[in-house]
């Protein structure tokens, strides 16, 4: 018997098959692209292509420790983009029992521009931490930077809660219109937060970095000029120059900030890291409004008619002067420009009237939310903070409030601000005293042994004389050009500057990149002791050493300085210091016979033999042997001592081997063998030393003496 297969029935499947080939053709289709990009990201790798920026780095001469890496800023900003870069702040890679380690995040403010270095708050603090707990490790990490916005403090989270901290600080807000990723930023990849997001995500990948690269050349092509190099980078980062009060975009801004912070702020309360974060100070009093419009209906032949009588009664300190700003208010009250001057008039009266100075700052805070161009945070934000602070077990640091204390009428203005939003040094000062007052709260259950009063804590600022000097120069720089100036104006009188006095020159070398400010306090130091102000070398001394503790430089620069001073005991702890960072076996000899030379100068002759014993242990060498042997031959001869000359021959035979010709080894060594009888050898050096320096006088009486 056959079975018989009826035609239409052979290329039937069951339903199970057809679904697990439709399910197998679906999968194959979507891993095609994936292994497509998957074998081009390998293919970037493998050739080289782009590079992960991480927030830290090892430092080069001593890789137990690590600093922010100063290219990090590469991750937000275009490929042709000057980038900002945080401070050289180094920490232990690995965090030791006794530490407090703390990092700071935030923009230009918490970076501490234009001073930076000791002149930013953190710097401050971590001196005045540093006595007030006096048995631990005091590490304050620095991350802020100019120009960038909260995308940037959320996407190193993970990386500041890999080191540990003990707490954040957060200073930061400025910056999030124009800062990068900003939503009126230059430095955009859109205006959509989850788009942000998941480029920060995947911004590591090569073909992202690609990808970026090409969109940023072909958008040069087609998009606007690009801004000239001379451009301030404040200039470079604004897009949209006009962001109208409660505008989609002004919302959008709001938003962000709020978004990030949330986030920011629930990834270190799930980690239990405590947080500090500051409210948000601007010049408010001082500092015009950048941007003024007025509404479309306004009649502005009027208004400025009213705005010129306002700003004569003003100027003229005229009793209706609050009248007219009342009026031209009434006229606009969307003109930034209307709230500014009638902040101004309030004032003004409030000199003879104090309690219009709360309505005056209420007008000035009004016409700072009103401006248009929003490098100044709106007040807005600082409610954000204090609500967010609230949900995730913040501390509210109040600096806005403790600068509006500290200015008269409680409107922060010109007295602690340098131009719209940098603090001067007292205004980075009482930020750093908002967060240490806050901070000694938070630690009132340890009782911290020894708080440091205010006045004291001052004195303990470390801001040089060509620091101060650079900042003058960096804000002239700035308030030359867009938007304090006409658009594209760039100062070149500094180009072109000629310095008055070895500060101003020192300060102009390094703000020019001529010189490092490593290199440039080590100048500025020098010529203080060149002009007797040891007090103020050494301070610049604490300075480097306070920055570039690590490295042995800064170390073997304190020693010199101390050694200049007369104090030993110093100079040989910052050489053990300066040994002990450094694995060049040179270098730790070179510094062993620097101390060595300065002891023999000052008569310490036992301590100096040490040092020069300490250098040659190292790394045998001509200096330590020449002034072994030469000490060990006056100690000999003191003492009758064999065995000390015997061994003051020796080292004197082995610095001769290593440099013939040198004057003074072949007069010490002749010596020695003439005590120790060896006449013969004795002359012959002398005939040699004579060939080359014939009118020796000592020499020649040597030789007289040996019947030579």
């Amino acid at each position: 018997m056959s079975l018989t297969v009826h035609p239409n029935q052979q290329n039937v499947q069951s339903p199970e098959a057809s679904s697990r080939q439709l399910w197998i053709f679906r999968t194959l289709m979507l891993l095609i692209p994936l292994a497509f990009f998957g074998l081009v990201e390998v293919g970037l790798r493998i050739g080289g292509y782009g590079k992960v920026e991480p927030l830290f780095v090892p430092l080069e001469e001593n890789t137990a420790y690590l600093y922010p890496n100063q290219l990090v800023a590469k991750r937000y900003f275009g490929p042709n983009s000057v980038i900002p870069n945080p401070n050289a702040d180094f920490f232990r890679k690995t965090k030791r029992p006794n530490t407090l380690r703390i990092v700071v995040q935030g923009e230009s403010s918490a970076a501490g521009y234009p001073y930076y270095h000791g002149g930013a708050f953190s710097n401050m603090l971590k001196q005045r931490l540093k006595a007030t707990f006096p048995d631990k490790q005091i590490e304050v990490i620095n991350t802020g930077m100019a120009a960038i916005s909260s995308y940037t403090l959320l996407d190193f989270a993970e990386e500041i809660k890999a080191i540990q901290p003990d707490m954040v600080l957060i200073y930061a807000g400025h910056n999030e219109y124009y800062g990068a990723l900003g939503v009126g930023s230059s430095e955009s990849v859109g205006s959509f937060q989850f788009i942000v997001r998941w480029y920060l995500q995947l911004k590591d990948l090569r073909i992202m970095q690609l990808l970026r690269n090409v969109f940023t050349g072909v958008a040069s092509w087609f998009g606007p000029a690009e801004k000239a190099p001379s451009a301030t980078l404040m200039e470079r980062m604004v897009r949209e120059q006009r962001i109208p009060f409660g505008s989609a975009m002004y919302k959008m801004g709001e938003v962000q900030f709020e978004n990030n912070m949330s986030a920011l702020l629930k990834t270190y309360q799930e980690a239990g890291i405590p947080v500090f974060i500051g409210t948000l100070a601007s010049n408010e009093r001082d500092h015009a409004p950048f941007i003024s419009a007025l509404k479309d209906e306004t009649d502005k032949t009027k208004w400025q008619q009213l705005r010129n009588r306002l700003k004569q009664a003003i100027e003229a300190k005229q009793p209706d002067a609050i009248r007219l700003s009342e009026e031209l208010v009434r006229m606009d009250e969307t003109s930034a420009e209307a709230f500014y001057f009638r902040g101004r008039a309030l004032a003004q009266e409030a000199t003879t009237q104090p309690h219009l100075f709360a309505s005056a700052r209420k007008a000035f805070l009004k016409a700072k939310d009103l401006d248009l161009l929003r490098f100044r945070a709106p007040e807005s934000l600082n409610g954000i903070i204090r609500r967010l602070a609230t949900q995730y077990q913040a501390v509210v640091v109040p600096s806005q409030e403790l600068l509006a204390q500290a200015s008269p009428g409680g409107i922060i203005g010109g007295t602690l601000m340098l131009e719209h939003l940098h603090p001067n040094l007292e205004g980075y000062f009482l930020i750093s005293e908002a967060f240490y007052a806050s901070m000694m709260r938070y630690f009132s259950f340890a009782q911290p042994p020894n708080p440091i009063p205010r006045e004291v804590a001052r004195g303990m600022v470390l801001v040089t004389g060509v620091d101060s000097m650079m900042a003058e120069f960096r804000v002239r720089q700035l308030m030359a050009s867009w938007p304090f100036k006409p658009f594209g104006t760039v100062d070149q009188s500094l180009a072109t500057y000629v310095p008055k006095n070895e500060k101003e020159k020192i300060a102009l070398k390094m703000l020019q990149r001529n010189t490092s400010w490593f290199s440039g306090q080590i100048e500025w130091a020098d010529y203080l002791v060149r002009q007797n102000k040891m007090p103020q070398a050494l301070k610049t001394g604490f300075t480097l050493l306070d920055a570039y503790g690590p490295t042995p430089d800064a170390w073997a620069y304190m020693a010199e300085l101390y050694m200049t001073a007369g104090d030993m005991q110093q100079a040989q702890t910052c050489v053990e210091e300066a040994v002990a960072a450094t694995r060049n076996s040179i270098q730790k000899a070179d510094l062993y016979n620097k101390l060595g030379l300065a002891m023999m100068a000052r008569k310490y002759l036992g301590d100096a033999l040490l040092a020069f014993n300490q250098s040659n242990n190292l790394k045998e060498n001509f200096v330590a042997l020449k002034w072994m042997g030469a000490l060990l031959l006056q100690k000999a001869q003191e003492k009758r001592d064999i065995t000390e000359l015997n061994i003051a021959i020796t080292h004197l035979e082995k610095a001769k081997d290593l440099k013939p010709d040198d004057k003074q080894v072949q007069f010490n060594l002749a010596g020695a063998y003439a005590i120790t009888g060896q006449h013969d050898q004795a002359r012959n050096l002398l005939r040699a030393l004579l060939s080359a320096h014939p009118t020796d006088s000592d020499a020649l009486g040597l030789l007289r003496q040996l019947g030579g």
